[in-house]
């Protein structure tokens, strides 16, 4: 259960940085140059889950921007699972 707390922190901390790096610096172009990686790296992260909050919410309502930002944190989330297991078995294992 400890390693599913500190994946799930790690993933929501994640979600708060690339989301505020993406707002503040991620430019896109779709026509010829005046993007960069960033703006691209964000465009495709958060692509599904903008394109489910679009059908599932209005425009104009500010839930969908919400729903994007939590399945950005349950991406992140379950990245991080993997790695803090990992790294947990690796700790435990040069206690031993």
């Amino acid at each position: 259960m400890k390693t599913i707390t500190i994946a799930g922190v790690f993933g929501v901390l994640a979600q708060v940085v690339f989301w505020a790096l993406v707002n503040t610096y991620g430019k896109i172009s779709f026509g010829c140059g005046g993007g960069n990686t960033l703006g691209g790296l964000g465009f495709l992260f958060y692509l599904p889950a903008g394109l489910l909050a679009d059908s599932l919410f209005s425009p104009t309502n500010r839930v969908g921007e919400f729903f994007v930002m939590i399945i950005g944190a349950t991406q992140f989330t379950l990245v991080a699972w993997p790695i803090v297991a990992i790294c947990r078995r690796l700790t435990k294992k040069n206690d031993t």
